[in-house]
């Protein structure tokens, strides 16, 4: 009020949260509208001091935020990432982080007088020494301050014993205590806890909870860069690393005083067109490093039929559906022809799902293949045949090897696949990654040119929408 705050020259990236010393607060009586080539203040009499003064209080720091944006659970080397947007100050608070186990076992960890990093992350982690281990020798320059991602701000074992069975929450303590004249003990009226963030519930482990991390971690999407006194899923997601090698990925690994969207890995695994049951056909994709992850990407399943470049009218949008417990989404002509749940979307018969085995089929990113579509991923040659080819699994399946790195291909790799004909639909398995490891037999073809962008189509995107509920056990 009555001065004017100016952005440090240096700050010339967006911000998901705010920080102070990203702009210098000035009662200047001079703006510079349309000029950004100062951020000092004018000299104006009252003009305030760049550093504070005195020893900071909990009321000078009642507007900073302490919020949870990563828990992880990976490895032996599990740790809590909390992000401040005061960063350089020390904590004088009454803050702690508590976790609730199983049992109603629970943990605390006081946060009063301890000095928030520059790059504004604490990190407790349940073994130092493992934590530098794992993650030494990493290191990030952001806006001229050095991140060391192997530095472990608090040491306690205890706070993250079961850690992916743990909910946590910030604690601001006795947030409402009011002294009175007494001599005995509690001398305090109306104090209570507030709760400055929290992931899962109060006084409850997530044991039987969906929003588990065990083996796993699970970040904050940048969208909420702000701590919530209720428990917010839509707040988080899970994401789990393969069981191979997960640099394959990208930031797909723990990584430390970081906070940065993760971007969503999806692809073919499956296609079954069963000669016994049409109404058991599917196509099933799976993600290596979403679980429970409502899709926001415009993205689409999309076909050619014949020797046609131009991709078929029928499309199916996946947009807005949920990626299961395991990492799959598979889309089905019938709930009903399999064990309940299996699909996550019905098409009908008349649908995307009921294609035959000799298309060719692509994952992209776009509204509908008439739009400038960035293909995803690629079973099959556009503008060739597949019938009674290497890739035609009319009446059988086709399944995919996941040990191939990147496994989503924009140009179609017959190897990375197995075809099965003249099956039955017991051989196909969906929310099931395949264990066979046999290689496919049949020399790997010349990789051909890259899909032909489509001409026409539209039309298409139907389909009905049923969450995935029922816990499916899976091989990786």
């Amino acid at each position: 009020f009555n001065s004017r705050v100016i952005r440090k020259l240096y700050v010339t990236g967006t911000r998901a949260t705010w920080n102070k010393y990203d702009w210098q607060l000035c009662k200047s009586d001079v703006p510079d509208p349309m000029e950004w080539n100062s951020d000092e203040c004018g000299g104006a009499d009252d003009s305030p001091s760049v550093a504070p003064t005195d020893s900071p209080t909990p009321e000078s720091q009642k507007d900073c935020e302490f919020f949870f944006t990563e828990l992880s659970d990976y490895g032996e080397t599990p740790y809590i990432e909390i992000k401040s947007t005061c960063p350089g100050i020390t904590i004088s608070r009454d803050l702690s982080v508590t976790s609730w186990k199983e049992y109603g076992v629970t943990c605390d960890v006081n946060l009063k007088g301890v000095r928030v990093p520059d790059d504004g992350f604490i990190i407790i982690c349940a073994n130092k020494i493992k934590h530098e281990l794992d993650f030494g020798g990493q290191f990030e320059i952001v806006d001229g301050v050095l991140r060391d991602l192997a530095i472990c701000d608090i040491e306690n074992f205890n706070l993250l014993a079961y850690n992916g069975l743990n909910s946590y929450a910030i604690l601001d303590k006795n947030i409402d205590c009011v002294p009175t004249d007494c001599l005995s003990r509690d001398c305090y009226t109306g104090c209570s806890d507030k709760y400055v963030d929290i992931y899962g519930y109060r006084d409850s482990s997530l044991a039987s909870s969906p929003y588990k991390y065990d083996d796993c971690r699970v970040v904050r999407i940048t969208e909420y860069p702000y701590g919530l006194s209720w428990f917010e899923p839509e707040a988080w997601e899970v994401v789990c690393i393969p069981a191979y090698d997960a640099s394959s990925h990208p930031k797909d690994v723990s990584d430390p005083r970081k906070w940065e969207d993760i971007p969503l890995v999806l692809f073919f695994s499956e296609f079954c067109n069963p000669s016994d049951a049409e109404a058991k056909r599917y196509i099933e994709l799976y993600s290596p490093n979403k679980r429970n992850y409502k899709i926001k990407k415009n993205l689409i399943v999309m076909k050619w039929e014949g020797e046609s470049l131009t991709p078929s009218y029928k499309f199916q949008s996946i947009t807005g559906q949920t990626i299961n417990k395991n990492g799959f989404l598979v889309l089905c002509i019938n709930w009903y022809a399999w064990d309940e749940d299996v699909c996550t979307l019905q098409t009908g018969y008349n649908g995307f799902a009921s294609s035959d085995g000799d298309n060719n089929f692509a994952l992209a990113e776009c509204e509908n293949p008439a739009a400038n579509c960035n293909y995803i991923d690629v079973y099959g040659v556009p503008g060739v045949s597949g019938t009674d080819t290497y890739q035609d699994f009319s009446n059988g399946r086709a399944y995919r090897y996941e040990f191939f790195h990147p496994v989503a291909r924009k140009v179609f790799d017959a190897e990375q696949w197995v075809v099965r004909q003249d099956v039955d639909s017991s051989t196909c398995d969906p929310g099931v990654i395949d264990p066979d490891t046999t290689k496919p037999p049949f020399p790997a073809p010349k990789p051909p040119s890259s899909p032909t962008p489509p001409t026409g189509g539209g039309g298409g995107g139907g389909g009905k929408s049923k969450s995935s509920k029922k816990k499916k056990r899976f091989l990786r």
